[in-house]
C-alpha cells in the first residue's frame, strides 16, 4: 500500500466516522428523502387525478402508485430518528463501521430507543412504513407479507401522521443539539416551492 493510498484511507474513515457522529448529516438526509418523497407525491396523485401523463403505472390504484413516497418517507424518518440518537449520545460509526443497533429499519424500536413516544396509529403507521422499506425497493419483499397492506389506504392521515412525526423529531433534534443542526421546518413543503 502507497502513502497515498494509506493518507486517502484514513481520511476516508475519519469522514465517515465524523459524518455519522454528526447529528445535521442524519437531518440533511432526512429533508433530502422527504423532499423527494413530497415531489413524487403530487406526481402520482396528479396522474391519478388525470392532470398529468403517466406511466403505464397509472393504471394501479393510487395506493401503490404511492409506494415508492412511502418508501422515501420512511427512510426519512429512520435518517431522523438516528440523528437523534446519535445526538443523545449513540455511537454510530467510530469502530470504523455503522453500528449493528443503527443498520436496521424497525422504526417501532428506533423510535422506542430514543424516546419518542408513539400513539398506536402512529405505532401502526411506522410498521407499515417498515414493511414499505423492506418489501418496496424490490419486485418482491425481503419475505412473504404477514399482514394486509394498509398504507396509503387512507393517504391524507398517513401523511398527516408522517409530516407530524418528522416535526416532532427534529423539534427533539433541535432541543438537544440548539445551533448544532437545522432549526425544523414545515415537512408539507420541502421540496414544494411552488406551495407557498
Amino acid at each position: 500500500m502507497t502513502r497515498g493510498t494509506k493518507n486517502n484511507q484514513e481520511r476516508w474513515r475519519d469522514e465517515f466516522e465524523g459524518r455519522g457522529q454528526t447529528p445535521i448529516f442524519w437531518q440533511v438526509q432526512a429533508r433530502s428523502l422527504l423532499s423527494a418523497g413530497n415531489v413524487l407525491r403530487e406526481r402520482a396523485l396528479a396522474v391519478a387525478a388525470g392532470g398529468a401523463k403517466g406511466p403505464f403505472e397509472a393504471d394501479d390504484p393510487t395506493h401503490l402508485q404511492l409506494m415508492p413516497v412511502f418508501l422515501l418517507y420512511g427512510y426519512a424518518l429512520e435518517n431522523l430518528v438516528k440523528g437523534l440518537l446519535v445526538a443523545r449520545g449513540e455511537d454510530a460509526t467510530w469502530s470504523g463501521a455503522l453500528n449493528k443497533d443503527l443498520r436496521h429499519h424497525c422504526l417501532t424500536e428506533l423510535f422506542r430507543v430514543a424516546g419518542v413516544r408513539t400513539s398506536s396509529e402512529e405505532s401502526r403507521l411506522l410498521e407499515d412504513l417498515r414493511d414499505a422499506i423492506e418489501s418496496e425497493k424490490y419486485p418482491v419483499g425481503v419475505r412473504p407479507r404477514s399482514r394486509p397492506r394498509r398504507l396509503g389506504v387512507d393517504l391524507a392521515a398517513d401523511v398527516k401522521r408522517i409530516f407530524e412525526l418528522f416535526r416532532r423529531l427534529e423539534k427533539s433534534l433541535r432541543q438537544i443539539c440548539l445551533d448544532g443542526v437545522l432549526r425544523p421546518t414545515d415537512p408539507t413543503s420541502l421540496g414544494l416551492p411552488w406551495h407557498e
